[in-house]
């Protein structure tokens, strides 16, 4: 199990992945996706107590998901 700092670290990681994907993308509705995601990163790791809540409630043995054509298949 990952401490709550070491996920933020990975969120900070995922952030610039995020920005960098925002900055390339043509497309507008993707962009307004991919801008959500990047609220929703910044969000968790400017509130440490809402990211512990979710790790708490996270079930056990739940995947992370990883990449852009993982979803893809959620949207």
């Amino acid at each position: 199990n990952m401490t709550t700092e070491e996920i933020q670290e990975q969120l900070q990681l995922r952030l610039a992945d995020l920005e960098d994907e925002y900055a390339s993308c043509e497309d507008e509705q993707l962009r307004t996706r991919i801008q959500e995601r990047i609220e929703m990163t910044q969000g968790l790791i400017d509130d440490p107590e809402k990211l512990e809540e979710l790790i708490n409630n996270m079930p056990e043995g739940m995947p992370e998901r990883k990449g852009e054509c993982q979803k893809a298949n959620f949207e």
